[in-house]
């Protein structure tokens, strides 16, 4: 597999989010079993923190929903499609979840029984270090070839687009934004966490007549770009933010 280099963002033009959420707590989850690829669905409360995070997404102007092939990511994608008025959540092979290998079906206690020289590796090179897991080459490849799809999407004039998938995934896809590479650091993610990634590539009045940089970055995650495109003569400021609001659904309607 060719290996992709980082996502450019200056691809994009216009202003658009893009919403990344975990799928609501399911059986396996209750019993802190490491899914992985397998198919658990999501339980009672699963299903309410699903619902409550399509209210927080029902003023959102949600066009798409993308979800993992997995029973607890799509039930998630329904239920938040249900509410918010969208159309039916599309399945995407490159959303499902990290291969866990060996430790699939167990918890971390009972992996660590089983498989104790998998468990020393995995501490010392995360999923790196399991047999017959996902390699990180591997799942880097796929989140930026998901975002290949959402640039297509944008582009098409979807501008508010939901992807419903899983924590190990996620972590991947906020790491290829920006070129990272490596297991960690790890990211935060709740069940129906939300990580939220806002473009507002705006067109201004052209000032000069060769492309010059001017690069600031704050402690929000805030990137600000000017360019000139020689192609369209038109200068554009290019502004790209994470925001990983990890919102807990169960508490915000409180």
């Amino acid at each position: 597999m060719k290996e992709h280099e980082m996502v450019n963002f200056k691809q994009l033009k216009g202003s658009g989010n893009f919403y990344f959420i975990r799928h609501g707590q399911s059986t396996a989850n209750i019993k802190k079993i490491i899914q992985g690829r397998l198919n658990c669905p999501l339980s009672d409360a699963g299903e309410k923190q699903a619902k409550q995070t399509g209210t927080w997404l029902k003023d959102k102007k949600i066009d798409t929903i993308l979800t993992s092939p997995l029973d607890r990511a799509k039930t998630t994608a329904e239920l938040i499609a249900a509410e918010t008025g969208s159309c039916a959540a599309e399945v995407v092979p490159n959303l499902i979840e990290l291969d866990t290998g060996v430790f699939s079906g167990y918890s971390l206690k009972e992996a660590a029984e089983k498989f104790p020289e998998d468990y020393m590796n995995f501490h010392q090179y995360s999923w790196e270090g399991v047999r017959k897991a996902e390699r990180k080459k591997h799942i880097y490849n796929r989140a930026v070839k998901h975002w290949e799809y959402l640039f297509l999407l944008f582009n098409s004039g979807k501008r508010n687009i939901v992807s419903v998938s899983h924590a190990g995934l996620i972590q991947w896809l906020i790491k290829a934004s920006f070129g990272h590479r490596e297991w960690f650091p790890l990211f935060p993610m709740t069940n129906c966490g939300v990580s939220q990634f806002a473009v507002r590539n705006i067109p201004v009045e052209t000032l000069k007549e060769t492309a010059f940089p001017n690069k600031s970055t704050g402690a929000s995650g805030r990137t600000d770009i000017n360019v000139l495109s020689s192609s369209e003569n038109t200068e554009y400021t290019y502004r790209c933010e994470w925001k990983l609001i990890n919102y807990h659904a169960d508490q915000a309607l409180k």
